[in-house]
C-alpha cells in the first residue's frame, strides 16, 4: 500500500506506539488482532493523507542552491554592524524591552515588574522590536564600492524572493 519498505517500517512502529497509547480502550476477550489492523488502517490512510498535502516540487534541489547561494553572499556581507544598526534604529521602549529579554535572558514579568508596565505592554512591545528587526534585516543589504547596484538579500527572503520570481 505505501509502495516503501522504510515508510511500512514506520507505520507498523507508529501502529505499535498508539495501540499502547490507547490500550485501555482494547476490550480483553475480542479479536486483538483484527484491533492491531484498524489502528494499522488508520495509520496508513493517514500516512497516505499526509503525503498527498506534502509534495516535493521537483525545482526543489534548484531552489535549495538558489537558496544556499544567497546565504552564503549574505554572509559574506551581514555582520553584526547591520545588528546593532537595526536595534539603535528602533524606538527605545521596544530596545529596552528587547535587550532585557534576549540579552539579560529575563522573563515577561520580571521585564514588568523591572519596567513598571503591564505584561501585556512588555509582550506587545517584544513582539513590534522583533518585526521592526526582521524588517530591518530583511531589506537589501548593498555590497562592494560606493553606487554599486548589486544587492544581496539577506537569506530569510531567499525563498519569497525566488516563488515570486517563478510566479512571473
Amino acid at each position: 500500500m505505501l509502495r516503501d519498505a522504510g515508510a511500512a517500517e514506520d507505520t507498523v512502529q507508529e501502529t505499535c506506539l498508539r495501540a499502547w497509547q490507547i490500550f485501555d480502550q482494547f476490550t480483553p476477550g475480542t479479536n486483538g488482532r483484527a484491533w492491531l489492523f484498524a489502528i494499522l488502517m488508520n495509520v496508513v490512510r493517514h500516512e497516505l493523507r499526509r503525503s498527498r498535502r506534502c509534495r516535493i516540487d521537483p525545482r526543489s534541489h534548484e531552489i535549495l542552491e538558489t537558496c544556499a547561494a544567497a546565504t552564503n553572499a549574505g554572509r559574506n556581507v551581514f555582520s553584526d554592524h547591520h545588528l546593532v544598526a537595526a536595534i539603535e534604529g528602533m524606538p527605545p521602549q521596544f530596545r529596552e524591552v528587547l535587550l532585557m529579554a534576549v540579552v539579560s535572558e529575563m522573563q515577561y514579568r520580571e521585564i514588568a515588574s523591572r519596567l513598571q508596565i503591564p505584561l501585556g505592554t512588555v509582550m506587545s512591545r517584544l513582539a513590534r522590536a522583533r518585526a521592526h528587526l526582521r524588517s530591518a534585516l530583511t531589506r537589501p543589504i548593498r555590497t562592494g564600492r560606493a553606487g554599486n547596484a548589486n544587492a544581496v538579500l539577506v537569506p530569510t527572503d531567499c525563498w519569497k524572493e525566488r516563488s515570486n520570481a517563478q510566479m512571473v
